[in-house]
């Protein structure tokens, strides 16, 4: 990726908390989001500009865009859903652009441009895509109904394995269900990704008449909008393969992730909790099977044309919200990508589109820590790095489901929790019990010193790979393999295809204590009867390792905002479940919380368009609980740091004040609950907008904190690969020009406030831990300001 110069960047979260509850809410709050029109990006960035170098001979796919505007445009100018529009006008629109779309296809044949068609796209994005060799590009894109002639992007298939119950408390889901009652009824949320099993004994209503889409209405639609897809089960009422080109929307083949299934549960599942399912945040909401990757396990990528078709039938059968657990790393801004429109056009039409920050941590991860002298670390991926997405992060949920291994040491009988890598589970072994063998580090002449065959060899973490471990093993006949980490907490294992035997992880003390058993001379049997454990997560409450930091390239803010992602149990094919980690599993727990919090906003302000996806992100956004950062610096120093805002936006969701806030904080000229200032002086201000829509006057204590990275000897964070925060000292933060300011807003009345900050006497901490060195000094090429106002 390329990397730019940089120097003051200012990110700003507006984090508020009324102190009156929420009466009714008749009045509408003002704004529409336009002024992020005029918003001028510092860097333009252009995939083409740097991207591969093609041959003129080179077949390539490309979305073919006409100049003029999709169907979507024509319902937004009126002010109306897509789905408002009557079934005449939505017919009309699609045929007037698909005869237009004919036309420019003959066009094309006849000037002998070979083109081979693949999709047709109406009503997000009016185009259509195709293979064509590089060289004729120019060609097509000189004909004068063509906008442009765009390079499809390429995605990567989600590799997230099967690794919620307790997550739910993380975002007030449970609160906010019993205290408002809004479960997602006569919601849609559309899952893009790796397919749905309809069948699973969670994905159920427990009011089918609830239900926003019938089976006539699916029927209808697909008729008179050609959907290919089907109709599936009241929970499921729409479905299509469309990477494959068929009906066939479960996870299949060898090594099927079931990554779209896990993704589906967290945002809508509505299982019995007490009989051993599980509920999704919004458990009442339909979920439509969008599946963008294929069942052919050859067949590792998708293509962006085929999201922006799974994104167009969306909109057509009515999606309220539409989850994207995928996408690409370290992805660009491009108001031209078509991907990038389709999200904004969307979110124009008054749809919420949840999209994955992606889980590529930083920046120059895996190496040495980054350089303070290049502070500028972010990798958010694309399309969430669009401007009207909600981007999440994750943050580690604080208890896991595990499977269990029952052990028996000289009798005594005890259960630990242990995760499985390979394809082979234990609990599908015939046999159910073994013994278990201590074979150091896993090393062929460790294991020719002990018998393993058809036994589980005890292996201790480090040294060597977990691949070869496991492989060492299975060539010594061991029936199985447990290895127990060297440090504290889980980590997700790698392993191969040609690990035929299970492969487990196990924590240190567990391990530790069943290889003192062991060494001590007593004979140690495990057993695999299919149990479950609750353990609580050794990370919970941190960030997750992997979370992908922002900002966007442009530098607008990224990600907005947290949820759950690390340690996730969730719905898997066929009534399975299974524990998933990244920020794949933290999309769809805002998609569940977007579908609540557009359920009070369809009853309360009866918003269209943008103005209501924005308020339902800005209600979100301002109600989070922002994260304290538990890094080694932070907690050795007793510093009260929240993590930086490009890392986890606002921080986690919280769904029982979204739905109780009276009010609504932003920033005043883009109408977001966000303020990105960009590139700054040593002073700056800005001013934001409390809007009260209750019967009450609302009262605040208003505050705001200064921070940066924390850089130690010219690298950002002090411990590997883990990044901290500091507080800016010597710099002021002033509302209406005051340390903190109460601002009393009338009932149904807004009020404006500025603040202002000043870091031209700014300092840090020095390498000795003790002395403040000039910030400049440590960051000689620009830095971050950054934090929150609460």
């Amino acid at each position: 990726m390329i990397k730019r110069s940089l120097s003051i960047l200012a990110i700003f979260l507006l984090v508020f908390t009324a102190s009156v509850s929420a009466a009714k809410l008749p009045n509408s709050p003002s704004g529409s989001g336009e002024g992020k029109k005029n918003q001028q990006s510092i860097l333009k960035l252009k995939k083409d500009d740097i991207g591969k170098n093609y041959k003129s001979d080179e077949k390539v796919r490309v979305i073919v865009e006409m100049k003029e505007a999709p169907a979507i445009e024509i319902a937004s100018k009126e002010g109306k859903l897509f789905k408002q529009l009557s079934k005449s006008k939505k017919q009309q629109l699609k045929s007037e652009k698909l005869a237009n779309q004919k036309k420019l296809k003959n066009k094309v044949k006849e000037k002998k441009i070979a083109f081979k068609e693949l999709e047709s796209f109406t009503t997000v994005v009016n185009g259509f895509s195709g293979e064509i060799q590089y060289g004729e590009i120019k060609k097509v894109e000189a004909m004068p109904e063509v906008a442009e002639v765009h390079i499809a992007n390429e995605y990567e298939r989600p590799v997230e394995k099967p690794d919620m119950i307790y997550s739910k408390e993380l975002v007030q889901a449970q609160e906010a269900w019993r205290e408002y009652g809004y479960k997602g009824e006569g919601m849609v949320i559309g899952i893009i990704d790796t397919g749905i099993d309809p069948s699973h004994r969670d994905m159920v209503l427990n009011d089918d008449n609830k239900a926003e889409l019938s089976e006539s209405e699916v029927k209808g639609m697909k008729k008179s909008s050609h959907l290919l897809g089907n109709y599936f089960t009241p929970k499921v009422p729409y479905g299509y393969n469309y990477m494959d080109e068929n009906e066939e929307i479960l996870d299949l083949g060898e090594g099927a992730s079931m990554h779209g299934m896990h993704v589906a549960g967290t945002a809508g599942a509505n299982g019995d909790e007490e009989h051993g399912g599980i509920k999704g945040v919004a458990p009442e909401a339909q979920l439509l099977a969008l599946k963008v990757f294929g069942n052919d396990p050859a067949m590792k990528t998708t293509w962006g044309d085929i999201y922006i078709k799974a994104i167009d039938d969306a909109i057509i059968l009515g999606a309220d919200v539409l989850n994207m657990s995928l996408g690409s790393t370290a992805g660009f801004v491009s108001e031209d990508d078509p991907e990038q429109q389709a999200v904004s056009r969307a979110v124009d039409n008054g749809i919420l589109m949840s999209i994955s920050a992606g889980n590529s941590a930083h920046f120059g991860n895996g190496f040495a820590n980054p350089s303070a002298s290049n502070p500028d670390i972010g990798v958010s991926g694309s399309p969430g790095v669009a401007y009207d997405s909600v981007q999440v992060a994750s943050v580690e949920n604080n208890f896991m489901d595990l499977d269990a291994v029952t052990f028996n040491i000289n009798g005594q009988e005890g259960k630990a929790p242990f995760m499985s890598a390979s394809s082979v589970h234990p609990n599908a072994l015939k046999e159910k019990t073994y013994d278990l063998v201590a074979a150091g580090i896993g090393s062929p002449e460790e294991l020719a010193k002990v018998d393993v065959k058809g036994k589980f060899a005890l292996i201790e973490r480090g040294t060597l790979s977990f691949i070869d471990k496991a492989k060492n093993a299975q060539a010594a006949g061991a029936a199985g393999v447990i290895i127990f980490n060297n440090a504290d907490g889980y980590i997700s294992m790698q392993t191969d295809a040609s690990i035929t035997i299970p492969q487990l992880f196990m924590l240190k003390s567990d391990g530790a204590k069943l290889k003192t058993a062991i060494t001590a001379g007593e004979k140690v049997k495990v057993s695999f009867n299919g149990d479950k454990t609750k353990s609580a997560n050794p990370e919970a409450g941190k960030m997750s390792a992997f979370s992908s930091w922002g900002v966007a390239p442009n530098l607008d803010f990224k990600p907005e905002i947290t949820a759950p992602g690390g340690q996730i149990y969730s719905t898997l094919n066929n009534d399975e479940y299974g524990m998933m980690s990244g920020t794949s599993m933290a999309a769809p727990h805002v998609s569940g919380g977007s579908a609540l919090v557009l359920e009070r906003v369809d009853k309360d302000f009866k918003l269209t368009g943008h103005a209501r996806t924005n308020l339902a992100k800005n209600l979100m956004m301002n109600t989070s609980r922002p994260v304290k950062d538990q890094g080694v610096v932070n907690k050795a120093l007793g510093w009260e740091n929240p993590y930086s805002p490009r890392r986890q936006g606002a921080g986690v969701m919280q769904l029982h004040s979204a739905l109780s806030t009276p009010a609504v904080v932003t920033e005043a000229f883009t109408k977001e609950a966000k303020v990105a200032m960009k590139e700054v002086g040593n002073t700056f201000a800005f001013s934001l907008k409390v809007e009260n829509f209750s019967n009450k006057a609302v009262k605040y204590d208003v505050k705001g904190n200064i921070q940066t990275d924390y850089a130690i000897q010219g690298q950002l964070g002090y411990s590997a690969h883990q990044l901290e925060a500091q507080e800016i000292k010597d710099a002021s933060i002033k509302i209406n020009n005051k340390d903190t300011n109460k601002i009393t807003v009338p009932a149904k009345k807004s009020v404006t406030f500025e603040v202002k900050v000043d870091i031209s006497k700014a300092k840090v901490l020095g390498d000795d831990l003790e002395t403040l060195v000039d910030i400049n000094k440590v960051f000689p090429n620009g830095y971050f300001v950054e934090g929150f106002v609460t």
